[in-house]
């Protein structure tokens, strides 16, 4: 039980087994920790157990537990806030890659959890041609499935050809950077969990950022969390718990996740075979921007730099260029923690005082979540803090 999760997590995985054997499994979880941290990884394994019809090992082949092979399940709702452009393009280049068996369930498995960001529970009127779209993508989804996992180099490239034009629409929402729970989307939830027409009986929710959700949606949200549906879980997935409401905390039950060593890392990029060992974020990041980690870095230390006065400030047509880049890239939460490393490297130079480091800490962090909150765009965002941060001085 929990094999996978184990790996790289596994005093979770003992807690969440523990659970199950004396049968009290929160109808709320809240999964908390930093980014790459097995936070979804660890939803998705709890939401397989609690639907498994079988016997509930790891091995079960029960018709829930060979749906969740691939995340072809229609009991389990994901309203993610992650950067799945990046995700995707590095699937894809490790399956044309590799051509097996791993780097093709890997690709199918990272395009199908978007696609639970399009379940039926969330469809609107104003979303009908994405959801039109997902159903395409599934289609080729299927072609790949029954496809050898050795298919040649030609086949491989002209199915991921397919697949990327109907990907197109969703990747180009996804970069929008939008959260995607709404009042109104809380309360299509609502209904599903309600309705008697879903094969499974259990159902389960899982809601990444929760704490980047504005008041409307978290009281719509405590209300079900007040009152549960029969068989109807909750998972939620925060990297920052302090920024979610009592009321929502004191209903759920809290794991916490810790940073992943580099050990753990490696084991779990094994499959990729590599050429050097990395971070999970590093491996994510080639695929940022066609620079690459490197063209990431040089440009977070450069908006740093010239931010808070350690080399010259940026012109307005200096500052759209580094904004371009860090728009392209879309990996906020990477910028943010380049940029709080920044920070304590300055007060280890001697460049910044305690007090001002602070200051700049606590700015990025409040910015960073209004924007979210707000649906400011990524580019205005990155404008916004650069000013904020060039104003913050000592005293």
């Amino acid at each position: 039980m929990f094999e996978q999760l184990r790996i790289s997590q596994p005093q979770v995985a003992d807690e969440l087994e523990n659970d199950f054997i004396h049968d009290r499994v929160s109808r709320s979880s809240l999964f908390c920790g930093p980014q790459y941290s097995s936070r979804m990884t660890a939803a998705l394994s709890l939401a397989k157990q609690l639907s498994c019809r079988g016997d509930g090992s790891d091995n079960c082949t029960c018709p829930s537990c060979r749906n969740f092979k691939y995340y072809s399940m229609n009991n389990v709702v994901v309203v993610a806030n992650r950067n799945y452009t990046v995700r995707y393009n590095c699937a894809v280049e490790t399956y044309l890659r590799l051509r097996n068996a791993f780097s093709q369930a890997n690709l199918i498995r990272t395009v199908r959890l978007l696609l639970l960001s399009y379940h039926q529970a969330l469809s609107t009127d104003k979303l009908s041609k994405l959801y039109e779209s997902a159903k395409e993508v599934d289609e080729y989804l299927l072609e790949l499935s029954r496809s050898p996992a050795d298919l040649s180099e030609i086949k491989a490239k002209r199915l991921v050809s397919h697949l990327n034009k109907a990907m197109k629409p969703l990747l180009k929402q996804d970069s929008k950077n939008l959260i995607n729970l709404s009042v109104d989307s809380v309360r299509q939830i609502r209904a599903w969990t309600s309705s008697t027409m879903i094969e499974s009986k259990c159902r389960i929710i899982i809601i990444e950022s929760i704490e980047k959700a504005n008041d409307s949606v978290r009281n719509s949200l405590l209300k079900m969390l007040e009152e549960p549906e029969e068989n109807v879980y909750f998972i939620l997935i925060s990297e920052r718990p302090g920024q979610i409401i009592k009321t929502i905390l004191s209903r759920t039950r809290k794991f916490n996740f810790p940073p992943l060593s580099q050990e753990i890392q490696n084991k779990i990029l094994q499959p990729f075979f590599l050429e050097k060992p990395m971070s999970i974020a590093s491996f994510f990041m080639q695929y940022a921007v066609k620079g690459g980690l490197d063209e990431v870095n040089n440009t977070v230390q450069l908006f740093f730099d010239s931010a808070v006065g350690k080399q010259k400030r940026l012109d307005a047509k200096q500052l759209s260029g580094v904004t371009k880049v860090l728009d392209d890239a879309q990996v906020d939460e990477y910028v943010m923690d380049f940029l709080v490393k920044c920070i304590k490297n300055g007060v280890s130079e001697g460049f910044l005082s305690h007090s001002r480091a602070h200051a700049l800490v606590l700015l990025l962090d409040q910015s960073f979540l209004s924007s979210t909150i707000y649906n400011i765009t990524r580019r205005n965002m990155w404008e916004a803090i650069y000013m904020k941060l060039s104003e913050v001085q000592d005293g």
